[in-house]
């Protein structure tokens, strides 16, 4: 890929086209979208992510140990082992934050330890990130993706938000995706 993708993200605001400013947006959310529209379900309103007296950095370890994971206690153990190297005092709460981070997005749960989920999440967000690589390229606006953001010059935000939001719920119609 390009080597802004590369680029450590705190780097990648300083970034020119042509000597022009850029912006960069990306889909907030954007796995638990996926696995809200894979279950034809609604997100619940808010960060996603954001639990009272919880961290959000450790909710979203959560997901994504949870995703392509085969068992419950193999994502248990994979939180206990990042803690243990991160915050070992927390080591014991990761069953806890399973399961409360699982309670509040129980109309997707039923998705997880499915041998396919994590594939067809992949699968899911390179088509929307085509489709919206697709409408920039078309309006002859220069657009790099990285993983589910995207960079344009600043003066272009508005495009690539409809874009965005456009590819997203040629996939999904009933979701309305938040963008950061």
């Amino acid at each position: 890929g390009h080597w802004v993708q590369q680029c450590p993200s705190k780097l990648r605001r300083y970034l020119t086209f042509n000597g022009k400013p850029t912006i960069e947006l990306d889909f907030s959310s954007m796995q638990l979208y996926l696995l809200y529209g894979m279950a034809e379900a609604q997100p619940p309103q808010g960060d996603l992510y954001g639990f009272e007296r919880i961290d959000r950095d450790w909710m979203k370890s959560v997901l994504t140990k949870s995703v392509g994971a085969e068992t419950r206690d193999e994502v248990i153990g994979a939180l206990r082992a990042e803690m243990k190297q991160v915050a070992s005092k927390l080591m014991k709460k990761a069953e806890m934050y399973f399961d409360v981070f699982w309670e509040r997005h129980s109309a997707v749960y039923d998705l997880l330890f499915e041998g396919q989920t994590w594939a067809r999440l992949q699968y899911l967000e390179s088509t929307i990130a085509l489709r919206a690589l697709k409408q920039t390229t078309q309006a002859g606006i220069t657009c790099i993706p990285v993983h589910d953001s995207f960079i344009v010059q600043s003066r272009h935000k508005h495009e690539l938000e409809a874009a965005m939001l456009q590819a997203f719920q040629s996939v999904f119609p009933g979701l309305q995706p938040t963008l950061k």
